[in-house]
């Protein structure tokens, strides 16, 4: 049944400074021989189950010394998902919400997603180009709204589900950013 909530966009790929999100699967069926990201909401890649890896105090260092999760562009921030995502720290379906910056809305119709800010959601536009944004701040907003959506659906229905799911994605990003922010702190 989520799946429905899903097809808004079907087929729909974000595409961003040559990174594709989503499935192997759609990998596989395109003929590419690189590996690449193809994020098509609708596939069950939001039903797929959540296993990740603890961060390992090396990487956490590591991308410590790279990134400023509070003052980074979004091609920087792109990259950091791709980082924790290939080294099994987050999952596919976290990188696809992270990366998209998704956020669920009713409409008459249904429950749809969006990219982010909107009219409505009272969430801050996330960064382009080579602006530079925290994005501990951006997630956080993120989870806060996608939780407080949740709350106010009705008991087990698609949107509570939704709401959740996403809320999930949002605070393991979270907790990922927090340790790599902690670390660049201990090295200043």
């Amino acid at each position: 049944m989520i799946d429905t909530i899903y097809n808004v966009r079907p087929q729909a790929t974000l595409q961003a400074n040559g990174i594709n999100h989503g499935s192997e699967k759609d990998t596989k069926e395109t003929g590419s021989s690189s590996r690449k990201d193809i994020y098509t909401p609708g596939n069950s890649i939001y039903k797929s189950e959540c296993v990740k890896k603890p961060l390992p105090p090396d990487l956490v260092a590591s991308l410590a010394e790279k990134y400023d999760v509070k003052n980074m562009t979004r091609n920087e921030y792109g990259s950091l998902l791709q980082e924790l995502r290939d080294s099994g720290v987050i999952s596919s379906k976290d990188f696809g919400v992270g990366y998209g910056g998704e956020v669920p809305y009713v409409e008459p119709d249904g429950v749809q997603m969006t990219m982010g800010a909107t009219d409505g959601t009272g969430l801050e536009p996330w960064p382009s180009g080579n602006e530079k944004a925290d994005f501990t701040k951006l997630l956080r907003a993120c989870a806060r709204y996608c939780t407080d959506f949740a709350s106010q659906q009705e008991g087990e229905s698609d949107g509570r589900n939704v709401g959740n799911s996403l809320a999930d994605s949002y605070q393991r990003l979270l907790e990922v950013f927090d340790q790599i922010d902690r670390a660049a702190q201990r090295r200043h």
